[in-house]
């Protein structure tokens, strides 16, 4: 199969799609062990009476919001049923973390994601990592706790390991993020980002991209709630979109300081232009997020400010020398730590890498002896 067509698929799906049967399955087992235990310890939480209804809400309401001072480990799936100009399926799952970071400058929330692709190609399909993407959003105060937004740097990197799983291309953009829970009942919002290319292969097709993904939430009680975030993508090179709307229905709940978060949500695509757009897909996931980050960054701004941009107030910048130096040595203190683990992520990547790329040729010899 001719690379532009290989390419088709790849580009209809935002450039990664994901696991294999047994990550599906991994998924939903993870999911039905989440709602079953959340079920079990909701039910256990009743008898506790009203004192901690409140604290419940609030997990409800920010276990979806992007901005939220929490740290966080998601694993989400998309089972796409349908592709646009094929009657192929494919899957996307994306590995996700996310954690604030305070700064001299201010509070940023730093997110990376790593997709695990399963490919429809020609007669046959293709399994593996696809592109990895990382955004910093700066957050910017509001004047009210239950509105966030941000807005900051994208970066997008070629570690795909096959042609068919990725653009070959490294692309940098900007993301941004508005989350408004001022309502207990209904929450909205939308992240925005855009990517183009700025080096890579000159044989793949440049990467320009859009993705607007508005989303709501209606909050049911106990935990549960309605969802709708389907990503509305835009190939701004080749002119190909898809605009999905879904229905989903999820459950929050707490386990000390940790919120667990699983949902389904069905999705359909409204309008497609161009090959290999899902057309249906299931999107699910399961969610672990600590409320630890929360508390001490809560303790520690009340007797510490830091610069704060105001988006009412303009240009009002209140900084104290002080606690510059201590917020200074401490970043400098977890240098190492950081190093340390990107050292460890990379050396993740390349067995990842060098696995596909074993059994890629393993196959291939396979073939050739038969």
């Amino acid at each position: 199969m001719s690379r532009s067509k290989r390419m088709s698929v790849k580009r209809g799906l935002g450039g990664g799609v994901a696991p294999t049967r047994c990550s599906i399955r991994g998924l939903v087992c993870g999911l039905l062990v989440c709602v079953t235990l959340g079920t079990a310890l909701a039910d256990d939480d009743t008898e506790k009476g009203d004192a901690d209804s409140g604290s419940k809400a609030d997990a409800a309401a920010q276990a979806n919001n992007p901005l939220a001072n929490l740290k966080a480990f998601n694993l989400h799936n998309y089972y796409i049923a349908e592709l646009s100009g094929t009657n192929k399926s494919a899957n996307q799952f994306w590995l996700r973390y996310a954690q604030p970071i305070g700064t001299p400058i201010g509070d940023w929330l730093l997110r990376a994601s790593l997709p695990i692709n399963h490919f429809p190609v020609g007669d046959d399909s293709e399994s593996g990592l696809g592109d990895g993407n990382v955004f910093a959003a700066y957050l910017i105060d509001t004047g009210n706790p239950a509105r966030s937004f941000g807005i900051g740097p994208m970066l997008g990197a070629p570690t795909a390991t096959d042609d068919a799983l990725g653009t070959g291309q490294w692309s940098a953009g900007l993301a941004s993020v508005l989350f408004d829970a001022t309502n207990p009942v209904i929450q909205w919002g939308a992240l925005v980002t855009y990517q183009h290319k700025f080096a890579g292969s000159d044989r793949a097709p440049d990467v320009n991209l859009l993705a607007v993904q508005p989303f709501g939430f209606v909050q049911l009680g106990k935990g549960f709630y309605l969802r709708n975030v389907g990503i509305w993508a835009f190939n701004l090179q080749t002119g190909d979109f898809s605009i999905p709307v879904g229905l989903g229905l999820g459950k929050v709940f707490k386990v000390g300081s940790t919120v667990l978060n699983a949902f389904v949500e069905p999705q359909y695509s409204i309008a497609t232009e161009g090959p290999g757009q899902p057309e249906v897909q299931i999107f699910t996931a399961s969610i672990c997020s600590s409320t630890d980050a929360h508390r001490k960054r809560a303790a520690s701004t009340a007797t510490k400010p830091w610069c704060r941009v105001s988006v009412d107030g303009g240009s009002s910048v209140d900084c104290l020398v002080k606690s510059l130096s201590s917020r200074s040595s401490r970043i400098l203190r977890t240098i190492p730590e950081a190093a340390q683990n990107l050292t460890k992520g990379w050396a993740m990547l390349q067995a990842f890498r060098f696995g596909f790329s074993w059994r890629k040729g393993r196959s291939s010899s396979r073939a050739a002896w038969a």
